[in-house]
Parts: C-alpha cells; structure tokens; sequence
C-alpha cells in the first residue's frame, strides 16, 4: 500500500515479513524513494497507513492513530494519539479501511470487526429432494475436502494475525474444529486419500506451491510427495488410490493436467501437445474416464476422456464450466456454471464402450465460483458439500470526518 508523501520525492509503504510471527511485530512502516526503494524502517505497523496533514494515520487494535511526522526530515516529531475506536481493518490482508484527502482534512473509515465482512458457509445439498442444512458456522476459506465416510470435511482456513493459511478439521456430528497444520507457511486446497488415512494440500514451504502430506491422525511430520518446478495443485485420486491428479502452473500462469503415481512418485503429463490450459482433474468411480476443464474451445468447458488412449474424448458443457466431479455411482456428472449454477449430466456407457450424455439440468445455484473447486461430493451419502456467500452479522458503516 505504497502512497506518496506531499514533496513528491519519498513514499510509505508497509513492509511485511515471512516468519510466521504475528503481524504486530512481524510488518513495518517504511520510507523510501525510487532512489533507494528498500528504505528505512519508521515503526512496527499491523496495517496500511496514510499520510494527511501532517500526520501518519494508522490503525492498532481497530484504533485510529495518529502520529505527527515532518516530511522535510522524515522523521516522527511526536507520540501517537488515538482517534476513533472501533475502525476496521484486515490484518491478514494488512489493510486499514480508511483514506484520507490529499489537503482537505477529510478522513473516511469503516466501522466495524473482521467479523463484518462477509464470509462463507458449507452447504450439504441432497441433489435428489434439494434439502440442504448448514455445516459449520460461516468462514473464509481457501479449499475444502469432504471424508470418505462424511464424519469430518477439511477446511483451509487463514489466520488473521500472520496472512497465511492453516487447515483445520470440522467434525460435522460435533460442529466441531480442530487445527491440523502447524507450519509458519500457508497450506491450502487440502485432499483426503481415498481411504481417508492421509492428507494432501499444497504447501508453500519449499518457495512455491507443492504437494505434501501428512497422515490424518496428525501423527508424524509433513512429507513432500515429490519435487516440482512448477506450482502444484491437487484435484483428485483415481480410485485405487494408485494416481493423484493435480493441476500444475508454469512460470508464465498456463495451467496444465499432471499425474503422480503414489508409489513410485514418478509423474507424467498426458497431455504432453497440449497448447491450451486445462487442469481440475477427477477420475469416474470406475477409474475408466477424467473429467477435467479445458479452454481448447475458447471458454473453459467440461471434457471426458478415457483414461486408455484412443479409447474416446467428449465435450460436456455447451455453455461454459468449471470443476467436474462425479457422482458416487458414476453416472451422473456435477460442474460449476460460470454464473454460479451447479449443472448435472446424466452419463451412460454404451455396449461399444463408449460413453453418452443426458440433458444439462439445474441442481442448485448461488454456489461461489473461485479458482480452486467450491463443489465436493459426500460419498457416504451422494449429497453435494457446496460453498455460498453469506453476508456477516454486523453491518459495517462509512463515516466521513
């Protein structure tokens, strides 16, 4: 949150670090110019500040603070006094919901807690009756995975202090969670194995996003599957649990299908042509087909292909899609519309081996579209566990001074 101070020659801006402490003391104001852009720390800040007539406002602990400070030296001449009570801000995003005038002296802010901000919540979503119930309270979160039995659902979610993410466990019997990561680093898009023994996510603990995992009793330390040069993303196990799909980011943003097989962590692309971006992999209960997404035609649409070569590729989604997933028995096929609607196609074999497709129909809507998947199946039951927007409990005003 670089901003300009009035001699039009330095800047402020918050510098934060990486160590997995809290944000109070882990981010710092700085001064610098285009000269020297590193520059100089002026004082530990939990979030963005901004200059206004001749003082440096900031927020502690949703208190408004200012702090007389002399352009010409770039230095503070007096202590910090506070404000306003109750501004919000966002540390995990290291964001002070305010702006000031350039000369004015008008302030705007926002009251409120993080609290305010609108958030999320797990749906269970019978596609049969169209019942649903609520799983949890309202989160934010950064992926999702559902136990093979429906007893737990895996949640990445952020922790407010440091800007980073953690996964925790929901006990959906008890409503009740439990952390299950520890590191300083984020751990996101978590997957269970196909028997619920072990988990999988995406770690940044080696500089960039690969692929860990650790078993779901939470005995034992985290195990890097294997290497990569690219970032990894899981999608989903084939049912054996002999591959896991993911999908893989190159330094230029393309998106790509990857496969490792468990055992011997060797993996393979086998779209190894491709020019276009793919990725968001699952494999029909049978293990005989993939869905995955693709751009091939333009927009993202929905796909399926055999998992033998040769053995047939179809097109599923006439109008755009997102993050296919299978239904316990195979034979209906789930994808996100872009406009936030849950799809299904009827899938049946034919005596040739190959396959054909039923009608689109609407499942449900409303359902939040991001770029990981915010659609799982519980396959004890066949339900579908969906995310939906939900606006929080208290209001957040804007107020001009």
């Amino acid at each position: 949150f670089p901003q300009w101070l009035p001699d039009g020659e330095s800047f402020i801006y918050v510098a934060v670090g990486r160590t997995g402490s809290s944000v109070g003391s882990d981010s710092v104001l700085r001064i610098s110019t285009p000269e020297n852009p590193h520059g100089r720390d002026l004082m530990p800040c939990q979030t963005s500040a901004v200059y206004e007539d001749g003082q440096i406002l900031f927020i502690h602990d949703s208190i408004l603070m200012a702090r007389a400070f002399d352009v010409a030296t770039g230095e503070f001449t007096a202590a910090a006094e506070p404000m306003i009570g109750g501004v919000l801000s966002i540390p995990a995003a290291h964001l002070s919901v305010i702006s000031a005038s350039r000369g004015a002296h008008v302030l705007a802010y926002s009251a409120g807690t993080e609290q305010s901000i609108g958030s999320s919540i797990l749906v269970r979503h019978d596609p049969e009756t169209g019942v649903e119930e609520f799983l949890g309270e309202p989160l934010l979160t950064y992926g999702f995975d559902v136990h093979p039995d429906g007893s737990k659902v895996l949640l990445a979610l952020p922790d407010a202090r440091n800007g980073t993410f953690d996964i925790w466990t929901l006990e959906v019997e008890r409503n009740l969670m439990s952390r299950f990561t520890f590191e300083a680093e984020s751990e996101l898009l978590p997957l269970y194995g196909p028997k619920g023994e072990w988990v999988y996510y995406s770690s940044d603990s080696e500089g960039r996003s690969n692929i860990h995992r650790r078993r779901a009793s939470g005995v034992g330390d985290p195990e890097l599957l294997f290497p990569s040069k690219f970032d990894c993303l899981p999608s989903s196990f084939s049912p054996d649990g002999g591959l896991l799909a993911y999908t893989a980011v190159d330094s230029t943003g393309k998106f790509f299908i990857e496969f490792v097989d468990i055992e011997t962590r060797e993996t393979r692309r086998p779209h190894e042509q491709a020019s276009y971006a793919e990725g968001a992999t699952t494999f029909s209960p049978d293990g005989k087909w993939m869905s995955f997404i693709s751009d091939e035609t333009g927009d993202p649409q929905i796909f399926v292909e055999s998992m033998t070569v040769g053995g047939g590729r179809y097109r599923v989604s006439s109008e755009g899609g997102y993050f296919p997933i299978w239904s316990s028995s195979g034979d209906v096929l789930y994808y996100l519309a872009p406009n936030g609607e849950i799809k299904a196609v009827e899938v049946f074999s034919n005596p040739s081996g190959g396959l054909s497709f039923g009608a689109e129909t609407l499942v449900t809507d409303r359902v939040e579209t991001a770029d990981w998947s915010t659609i799982k199946i519980d396959r004890s039951t066949g339900n579908l566990v969906v995310l939906r927007s939900t606006q929080g409990q208290q209001k957040s005003l804007l107020s001009l001074v």
